[in-house]
């Protein structure tokens, strides 16, 4: 129960890189996967295995990626016992893009405590919001 799980749902090379920085901050402290492979389930193994979990999503239309809905409400009774960030990129504003995401987890994780970050969609991430995001993620390893 040393590392941290470090999953993003999309082929965005946005939520990738923000994925990958966040893995850079934490070492070989985590695990970095994209939740579209085929062999997400079995490269992760149990999320009791891990102190905390990163997820990353693009939000297109006021929707999250379809891997990252899938992910959350197959794991939602591990989820709600994690630390855990959410990070998302693209939408409509920061409170809106978050509401949506939250509105589509399940009860448990909905209530619990999640840091979330918002990301606007285009090419520069903005290196403020980068770094807080893996400010925190190193705080809760």
């Amino acid at each position: 129960m040393n590392k941290v799980l470090v999953a993003y749902a999309s082929k965005s090379l946005q939520v990738q890189g923000i994925a990958q920085a966040v893995a850079r901050a934490l070492r070989s402290r985590c695990l970095l996967i994209n939740m579209s492979d085929k062999a997400f389930d079995r490269d992760v193994g149990k999320l009791e295995d891990y102190r905390a979990v990163v997820l990353g999503t693009p939000v297109k239309f006021g929707r999250a990626h379809s891997d990252f809905v899938k992910f959350v409400k197959r794991n939602k009774k591990e989820l709600t016992a994690k630390k855990l960030i959410i990070y998302a990129c693209g939408g409509a504003s920061p409170e809106k893009c978050e509401d949506r995401i939250k509105k589509k987890l399940p009860m448990p994780i909905n209530k619990a405590s999640v840091l979330y970050f918002h990301f606007e969609e285009g090419e520069k991430v903005d290196p403020d919001a980068l770094n807080n995001l893996c400010r925190e993620a190193e705080r809760i390893y």
